[in-house]
């Protein structure tokens, strides 16, 4: 998302803008950096989720089992 909301930002802001060339240029180094920031984020995530289903450890989806009643209880409800 920071990469999305620095490029609507700068692409909102150039028209504005009226020194031709030399305001883009900075504004297209702007957008490279949220871009790389949110790419770099992506990765980072991406190999947190990839460790944990390596090293087997139960995600918090599976780890929170809701309880179910026994059986018998099922049968006869009190």
């Amino acid at each position: 998302m920071v990469g999305l909301g620095g490029v609507v930002l700068i692409g909102a802001v150039i028209p504005m803008l009226e020194g031709g060339l030399l305001s883009l240029l900075p504004a297209l180094g702007l957008v490279a950096i949220c871009l790389g920031l949110g790419f770099s984020h992506a990765v980072a995530t991406l190999r947190a989720v990839v460790r944990e289903a390596v090293q087997g450890a139960p995600s918090t989806l599976t780890a929170e089992k809701p309880k179910s009643a026994r059986p018998a209880e099922m049968a006869h409800p009190a």
